[in-house]
């Protein structure tokens, strides 16, 4: 695991990890990582749904996904991180997706040119409190480890400054190409779980927070993508703004504030429509409703 960590591009030293894991006793995770390698790696090809389709099988199965992590320390608290590797995938949500808003397409492929550490959960309101000195959020709960809420986004941008500043690394807000490629994990469907969300898969429509982390992860080994709290991402943006083949993400992406800046995933309180994996919202940079969370990333390799 080592190695894939040090050369998070390279898919033959992430090939060479499932052969390892096969060696290991381990068929299932091994084909699991075949399965999202492949996946990662091209947008078609003639057996993409019957893929997609057994590495969800792999995962309703209970079958832990195989996942590079490591920790940083935030004075008593860690922030667990995940490795997610560059690849290719489908931005945006199809014409026919139940549900579908404008502002989600037209579809186009991007490619992650660099691999990033992603927190496998959303920030908790004691890695705030660790790093900021204070808990902003109206449903305290740090015991039960509940996410961080009523965070607007000059406050995220200050988290990240003061993470960078306290552990040596770059953390940053995730551009929202960044965090829709984290969230699909190699899926097309309109959830990383399938075509459909139930309370039994994510914190959704329920009138107060949860604890992170409760439900199962996608193929990246990351949890609450779906529901649980709305993530703020770097780009500026306002609903009802896309993206077209001439002005696709950018990378770095878009820095600049603006009246509106982008929230992904959902949060608690949501029906599930708005927890899907093009789903996309904004809000202006000093709005932190109970919605409002944070899920920093560094960039990798």
């Amino acid at each position: 695991m080592a190695a894939v960590a040090d050369q998070p591009a390279d898919a033959v030293v992430r090939l060479a990890w499932a052969d390892w894991l096969e060696e290991q006793g381990q068929p299932e995770r091994a084909e699991l990582l075949r399965l999202r390698q492949g996946l990662i790696a091209e947008i078609g090809g003639p057996r993409r749904r019957q893929r997609e389709a057994r590495l969800r099988e792999l995962l309703d199965a209970g079958v832990e996904p195989p996942a590079v992590r490591r920790a940083v320390v935030i004075g008593k608290e860690k922030l667990e991180l995940v490795l997610v590797p560059p690849g290719t995938f489908l931005m945006g949500s199809p014409e026919k997706e139940p549900d579908r808003e404008d502002c989600e397409g037209p579809q186009l492929a991007v490619t992650l040119p660099h691999g990033l550490w992603v927190p496998r959960v959303p920030i908790t309101q004691g890695q705030w409190k660790a790093g900021t000195g204070h808990n902003p959020s109206c449903f305290r709960g740090i015991k039960q480890r509940l996410p961080v809420e009523s965070v607007d986004w000059d406050m995220a941008v200050d988290f990240c400054a003061r993470l960078s500043e306290r552990t040596g690394e770059a953390f940053r807000l995730p551009a929202e190409a960044e965090w829709e490629y984290a969230c699909r994990a190699g899926t097309t469907t309109a959830f990383h779980f399938g075509k459909t969300l139930t309370a039994d898969q994510a914190v959704i429509d329920t009138p107060h927070p949860q604890q992170v982390g409760q439900y199962p992860p996608n193929a990246f080994g990351l949890h609450d993508m779906h529901g649980c709290i709305c993530e703020w991402c770097l780009d500026s943006a306002t609903v009802g703004d896309n993206w077209t083949p001439d002005r696709p993400p950018t990378w770095p992406p878009n820095r600049r504030k603006a009246e509106g800046q982008v929230l992904r995933g959902g949060f608690w309180y949501s029906i599930a429509r708005n927890c899907r994996s093009a789903s996309r919202s904004s809000a202006p940079p000093d709005h932190g409703g109970t919605r409002c969370g944070c899920r920093p990333v560094v960039t990798a390799g």
